[in-house]
C-alpha cells in the first residue's frame, strides 16, 4: 500500500492529471487517503507547534487538519461543485483526490524552521492549493473556470468554520 501511496504523490509531484482520475475511482483508497490526511496533518501541526511553541496549537491544527482542511472541504466542495455546476463526483470520491492531494501539507513541517518558517508555511499553503485545484477538477469534471468558482466558495466557507472555532477555542 506504501508503494502504491508514494507512487501516486510523485505523479502528483509531476503535475500527472491522470492519478486524479485514478484515485476517484478506487475506491479502495479511502484508508490511504486518510493515512496521508493524518500524516502530513501530523507532520504539518508539528512545524506550526514548534514555532508557535504551543502544544494546545498544535493539537488544534492537527484537528483542523483532518477535520476541516479534508472531511468539511470535500463535501463542501463536492456540494457546490455537483450543485452549482452539475459535476459529477461523490462525497468519498472527492475526499480521496483530496486527501491525496494533502500529502504536499506534510512539508508544513518545516514551519519549524526559525526565520524561514512562515515563509515556507505560506510556499506548501500555495502548492497545496495548486495541486488540491487540479484534483478537485479532475473529481468533478468541471471547466478550469467552474472549479476555481468551486473551490473559492468551498474554500472561503471552510475558513469561515476554522474562524469560528478559532475564536470558540483560542490558544
Amino acid at each position: 500500500m506504501l508503494q502504491k501511496i508514494f507512487g501516486r504523490v510523485v505523479r502528483m509531484i509531476k503535475f500527472d492529471q491522470t492519478v486524479y482520475k485514478e484515485i476517484e475511482e478506487d475506491q479502495t483508497a479511502n484508508t490511504e487517503a486518510a493515512i496521508i490526511v493524518v500524516v502530513a496533518s501530523l507532520l504539518s501541526a508539528i512545524g506550526a507547534g514548534i514555532h508557535v511553541r504551543s502544544f494546545g496549537g498544535f493539537i488544534f491544527d492537527l484537528l483542523v487538519g483532518v477535520l476541516l482542511f479534508w472531511l468539511l472541504v470535500s463535501y463542501i466542495t463536492m456540494f457546490i461543485g455537483t450543485r452549482l455546476y452539475k459535476g459529477e463526483t461523490n462525497f468519498w470520491e472527492m475526499a480521496r483526490c483530496i486527501g491525496y492531494a494533502s500529502a504536499i501539507r506534510a512539508l508544513g513541517i518545516l514551519g519549524a524552521i526559525p526565520c524561514l518558517g512562515w515563509i515556507a508555511t505560506i510556499v506548501v499553503m500555495i502548492l497545496f492549493l495548486i495541486v488540491a485545484f487540479f484534483a478537485i477538477r479532475e473529481a468533478l469534471d468541471l471547466s478550469t473556470e467552474k472549479t476555481l468558482v468551486s473551490v473559492v466558495l468551498g474554500w472561503a466557507i471552510s475558513l469561515v468554520v476554522w474562524a469560528v472555532l478559532a475564536t470558540i477555542f483560542p490558544l
